[in-house]
């Protein structure tokens, strides 16, 4: 029998054990069993030595895609469209001048005979609009202008065309006759109709213009300022301030009868967004603070979006504001939410597909290869991506959407996969995702 054994393994075998016995067949079953102890023993350390290698390539490699996302959040592009579907800055200006270039050609050049276009192009203006109509009559209705000929009337060629009327302000004067009693000499007058402000010159219409103007049209109250002084309005910022001030108060109780409507849902989508707040007790200085945003479910009852503003981020903000609800939370990956659904069992949280895109993006921008972590373990008729012959390029194939979304699904719930891509956080939105893919 010849025995194969490296240098390692004989310079570490004890031979001593060899001189204890003179018996040839003995000393042969000794040197057997020493040589297949020593080869096993080096196989479990080569084993050890590979997985420590393998564990150690695979930190590198996570490494190595930690430093690129770094990368591409610091210095690379932070927007998610894509930059062929974004507009450019001058293409506005660009149509205005194209659309006043062929205005002036039209009345130089002759007119063309054009076909009658089968659909109009343009849509029609909004019915609920008011309509002031306009006739315009010939110069006579009675004889033709070129063979004097009777005229009879065939249809009305109508046309319709949008004018903007500006908005105008004018004073309500409120005139109260007052009565005396000529027994009791008692005054008496009509009462004056409530008012936001009761002594201030402002109707509720201007207060309800200048708050739409503030939250829905984005613009401040010192950008509202020149606009009414066309008018020959003059408001100091801080009564204007103090006018929307007076519509929040009175506007409270709405606001209290939309929170109720919100917790009678059981889907709700919450997010959080960070908003510069005006801190009263240190001169009014700004300080960093969080709009908190809850929506009631597309299937879940009316419409209800309420916002709650908070001076921080943490979970109590969110534990009290959802007090005593139950439900599905639509969320993203930030941790306070999973401390609420910690604190309150009976708040379930569940993710949307865009969240989980994102998990997979950030792996494409470390691997340029969407299907690299998935190719060992996807299944053989997965085609969720295949890359074109003429390009080079990665794209999805038609039926790759509901492929990828049951293969990632079932990737999550295998050892291996859930392994790998536990790091990237991806499985557990996958999993959220798939929870509430018929809700919006």
């Amino acid at each position: 029998m010849i025995i194969h054994a490296g240098c390692d393994i004989i310079t570490r075998m004890d031979i001593s054990v060899l001189s204890t016995t003179n018996d040839i067949e003995q000393l042969r079953t000794l040197a057997l069993a020493m040589a297949q102890n020593a080869v096993s023993e080096n196989a479990e350390k080569e084993e050890k030595l590979r997985r420590q290698n393998t564990t150690l390539q695979q930190r590198i490699l996570l490494l190595e895609e930690a430093l690129k996302l770094a990368r591409q959040q610091r210095f690379g592009k932070k927007g998610e469209t894509l930059a062929g579907m974004q507009r450019s800055l001058f293409e506005e200006d660009m149509d205005a001048d194209i659309a006043a270039v062929e205005a002036q050609l039209d009345t130089l050049l002759p007119a063309e005979e054009k076909a009658a276009p089968e659909r109009p192009a343009r849509k029609p203006l909004p019915a609920h609009l008011p309509r002031v109509t306009k006739t315009i009559e010939p110069a006579s209705t009675e004889n033709c202008p070129d063979c004097q000929g009777v005229l009879r009337h065939i249809r009305d060629e109508v046309s319709e065309k949008l004018e903007y009327i500006p908005a105008r302000i004018v004073v309500n004067r409120y005139v109260r006759p007052q009565y005396g009693c000529t027994c009791c000499q008692r005054v008496v007058s009509g009462d004056m109709p409530a008012h936001i402000i009761p002594k201030g010159v402002a109707e509720p219409s201007l207060i309800a213009q200048l708050v739409i103007s503030k939250h829905c049209d984005h613009m401040p109250l010192y950008r509202q300022q020149p606009v009414l002084a066309r008018s020959d309005i003059h408001l100091p910022v801080s009564t204007m301030a103090d006018m929307v001030g007076r519509a929040g108060a009175v506007l409270t109780p709405l606001a209290e009868s939309l929170h109720r409507m919100l917790l009678k849902c059981d889907v709700l989508h919450a997010d959080e967004t960070p908003l510069q707040i005006l801190d009263t007790k240190k001169d009014g200085k700004a300080r960093s603070g969080y709009l908190w945003a809850y929506v009631s479910g597309e299937k879940s009852g009316p419409a209800v979006v309420c916002f709650d503003s908070q001076p921080g981020r943490s979970s109590r903000y969110a534990a009290e504001y959802l007090k005593d609800w139950t439900g599905s939370l639509v969320v993203d990956g930030y941790p306070a939410y999973e401390t609420l659904a910690g604190q309150n069992k009976g708040v379930a949280l569940t993710g949307c597909w865009a969240h989980a895109r994102r998990n997979f993006a950030d792996l494409y921008k470390a691997s340029k290869d969407p299907g690299q972590k998935w190719r060992s373990d996807r299944s053989p008729g997965y085609t969720g991506w295949k890359r074109r012959s003429d390009t080079g390029q990665w794209k999805r194939s038609a039926s790759g959407g509901s492929v990828m979304r049951d293969q990632c699904w079932k990737n999550c719930g295998s050892g291996l996969s859930s392994r790998r891509m536990r790091a990237r956080r991806a499985p557990r939105w996958v999993k959220r995702s798939r929870m509430h893919s018929n809700d919006g």
